[in-house]
């Protein structure tokens, strides 16, 4: 890992944004989760989690996709809690979406 890489690394934890202005109002969101296992060099497993958010129109064309994920770690709580978050977010801001 690049000295640059490292010093931000720390940052991960307390990245935010907002979404995008639409170009349509949502009608429907679309979570995707998926996970795979790692094995360490020290034997041991581990796994990865990734998911997404997507909001479509009343076509069903997508119009923005956020990504989470999170480092491998026991338990998956850092990935559900950003996940969960990330979620709590677009319920908020789009109450009728379904």
């Amino acid at each position: 890992m690049n000295s640059t890489l490292r010093a931000g690394w720390p940052q991960a934890n307390s990245w935010t944004y907002e979404n995008p202005d639409l170009p349509d109002p949502v009608a429907t969101v679309s979570l995707g989760l998926d996970g795979t296992t790692l094995l360490y060099r020290d034997g041991r497993y581990r796994t990865a989690m990734c998911g997404t958010i997507s909001l479509l129109n009343s076509e069903g064309e997508r119009l923005h996709t956020t990504y989470c994920a999170a480092a491998p770690e026991y338990g998956k709580q850092t990935f559900i809690r950003r996940f969960t978050g990330e979620i709590q977010k677009i319920k908020k801001r789009f109450p009728e979406a379904t």
